[in-house]
């Protein structure tokens, strides 16, 4: 059996109309109920409107559309869900669903509605670095500053919302201060991460290890620093 999450019990006619969507002018979007992108992995009914006077209906063409489908009966028209909705979420790094549809009156009249479908996105995806292992090698300060080291590190979480996406950054020797920036990127949020290595950290090798971590899910990965004297440098 289907689940129904929208429901439109809608009485009031706009009497300027000769059909449609009963209580519903075409003028502001329809807005369903909210639902979490794991909700609807199946086909679930998602809205549920009566309808009058109603002979024909058709959608206006939209990257959407494949994520819906539609029932018209005489007096009620339905939307399901056509497609799973993490794929909608990921796919159109949105949280919106939007559906434009027409209706042909008896007497041949149009109207046009716009149906919206919030959809909240979750925290599913694990951040992730873009290497496994870093190298870096720098010279020790000599002027009391800090040394940003710059080793192309870079984290990715592909979370839709911010607020699944916060990453704590952090690194496992102390000395080593994290210096965070965000990065423009259109598939991900997207973050580098640099260190500042102080001036009293001794000439040699360490193994450092970086973690990011959303909350939910954390990811690793492996910074070999090694810290030359001056006269070495040159």
């Amino acid at each position: 059996m289907l689940r129904i999450i929208g429901l439109l019990t809608l009485t009031t006619l706009a009497s300027s109309l000769n059909c449609g969507i009963q209580g519903e002018n075409g003028a502001s979007p329809i807005v369903l109920p909210a639902v979490t992108e794991s909700e609807v992995v199946g086909e679930v009914i998602l809205g549920v409107f009566p309808i009058y006077n109603v002979s024909a209906t058709g959608a206006v063409s939209s990257p959407h559309a494949r994520y819906l489908r539609v029932l018209r009966y005489e007096s009620r028209y339905e939307i399901l869900s056509a497609a799973p909705f993490p794929e909608f979420v990921q796919t159109e790094r949105s949280q919106l669903l939007v559906r434009e549809v027409i209706f042909t009156c008896s007497d041949g009249d149009k109207i046009q509605y716009t149906i919206q479908i919030p959809i909240l996105d979750e925290n599913t995806e694990a951040p992730a670095f873009n290497a496994v292992e870093y190298n870096v090698t720098v010279t020790a300060s000599e002027n009391g500053q800090l040394i940003p080291i710059d080793a192309g590190i870079a984290v990715y979480d592909a979370d839709v919302d911010k607020s699944n996406a916060n990453l704590i950054l952090k690194s496992s020797n102390a000395r080593l201060v994290p210096l965070v920036y965000e990065m423009a990127n259109s598939d991900a949020f997207a973050y580098k991460f640099d260190l500042m290595v102080p001036d009293e950290m001794d000439v040699g090798d360490y193994q450092v290890i970086l973690t990011a971590d959303d909350g939910k899910y954390s990811a690793s990965a492996m910074l070999k620093l090694t810290v030359i004297g001056e006269e070495e440098a040159k």
